[in-house]
């Protein structure tokens, strides 16, 4: 009787074990995208992105505005968390015709970095290509 006693509490012991160490997780890097983010490429070229915690955004490549026409109304962005790498849409939105989208991939290299990359043809990479991937640090 004591033998199966022992064998019973054994078997809950390996079970507790197998569930504590089945249950340990990396922690994920505390980041949030939000805020205003600098950064160049290797052309040079100057990339400002703000993201502010009501969803609107600003773009500008070396100083001037991204927007693909003039008269735009307002500009919103869309994040996905849940893609990898991350999908960042910059979405342009005017009264009197459809919406333009820009479609970027980031990665998080730390909580104030990142790095981004983006077509402003409406075509989303797939990779991050030198020549059109910024590396962005966030301004405080």
């Amino acid at each position: 009787m004591k033998i199966i006693k022992f064998f019973i509490l054994g078997l809950y012991l390996l079970l507790f074990i197998n569930c504590i160490s089945n249950n340990v997780k990396e922690k994920p890097l505390n980041v949030t995208h939000e805020g205003t983010w600098t950064g160049k490429n290797n052309l040079g070229q100057n990339f400002h992105l703000r993201l502010t915690p009501d969803g609107y955004a600003d773009l500008s490549i070396d100083k001037k505005s991204a927007a693909p026409f003039d008269n735009y109304s307002k500009i919103y962005y869309v994040i996905n968390y849940d893609k990898n790498p991350i999908f960042l849409d910059i979405i342009y939105t005017r009264k009197e015709s459809k919406s333009v989208v820009y479609k970027f991939i980031i990665e998080f290299l730390s909580k104030n970095m990142f790095r981004i990359s983006g077509n402003l043809d409406g075509n989303r990479p797939i990779n991050f290509e030198d020549d059109k991937t910024f590396l962005l640090k966030k301004k405080f």
